[in-house]
């Protein structure tokens, strides 16, 4: 069964959070396998701002960022198939020289966590192929707007509890608190103005926060509450609905042709009351102009 172009998109954000999940597995184990598979293992420490790219053209509704996200998920699965290859040659080799052997079951977790998660970006890269293959693509901007808010929410409260917990709790951290919900709540309104004067104030709050505060962890909920506010900004002008028909075929050309009447000539012997006419439509009888009677001429006069 084909999936719609909605599905396979839904699919692809889902199955990032996945990702993420996988990753999150290799960095626990890394510490507890070998040197050279933790060294090896620290040379895709960049995908996860190809990740994160890829995130964020899926919820841009416009084919240009799904061909952007291919070739980010391309490169990431690229890099997975190397660093495995690698990985896969470093534990052989530390085997062959009789090493490893206390780290060889996290070892092998890693490499096959990281099996798992080559598999999983290669089918990500296959279906953003299938959606830029679709004919029919809709892509809703204020949805997109909706969902990437409320991934921005979560961030505006740990702001709040962590500068609350260090002491540094201000009352310019309140307002995205306040303006992100009225936003989400209100996206599908026409009230494009008011939402985008929201969003700004937000980003404002946002700005002062990251000056004034201290705490690592409030400055790093900051900077991706301020990414994901500006990106909802960035979706707030962008077209509602972004539609492209699939070509439809010309129909068919029909030829009506005339009735016509069939007459039947008496064979010389025959009563004439044998003799009969009927009109035939050649659309709906066709098969009836197969029929011929054995010994009879058959005349066929076209009356128009």
């Amino acid at each position: 069964m084909t999936k719609s172009p909605v599905n396979l998109q839904n699919g692809v954000r889902l199955r990032i959070i996945l990702v993420f999940a996988f990753s999150i597995f290799i960095n626990l184990f890394v510490p507890l396998s070998s040197d050279a598979v933790g060294k090896a293992i620290s040379i895709i420490g960049a995908n996860s701002y190809f990740y994160f790219l890829v995130l964020l053209c899926s919820l841009i509704p416009s084919k240009v960022a799904w061909m952007v996200a291919i070739m980010a998920l391309v490169a990431v699965s690229v890099l997975d198939l190397v660093v495995l290859f690698l990985g896969l040659i470093v534990t052989v080799r530390c085997l062959s020289e009789g090493g490893c052997i206390q780290t060889l079951p996290f070892s092998l977790i890693v490499l096959g966590l990281l099996g798992l998660l080559t598999l999983l970006d290669l089918y990500q890269a296959w279906t953003v192929y299938l959606i830029l293959q679709t004919k029919t693509y809709i892509a809703s901007a204020t949805q997109r707007l909706r969902v990437v808010l409320t991934w921005a929410v979560p961030f505006a409260f740990l702001v709040n509890f962590a500068m609350a917990v260090n002491g540094e709790y201000s009352v310019m951290a309140t307002p995205p608190l306040i303006a992100l919900p009225i936003v989400i709540y209100m996206a599908h309104q026409p009230e494009g103005t008011f939402l985008g004067l929201l969003l700004v104030i937000t980003l404002i709050s946002i700005a002062i926060t990251f000056i004034s505060v201290q705490n690592s962890l409030a400055i790093s909920a900051l900077m991706i509450e301020g990414i994901l506010s500006a990106f909802g900004l960035l979706l707030l002008f962008m077209p509602n609905e972004w539609y492209t028909s699939p070509s439809v075929p010309p129909p068919p050309d029909i030829h009506i042709l005339p009735s016509f009447v069939i007459e039947k000539t008496p064979v010389p012997g025959e009563l004439p009351s044998v003799a009969a006419q009927s009109v035939i439509d050649i659309n709906e009888s066709l098969p009836q102009l197969r029929q011929r009677t054995k010994k009879s001429l058959i005349d066929i006069k076209l009356k128009f």
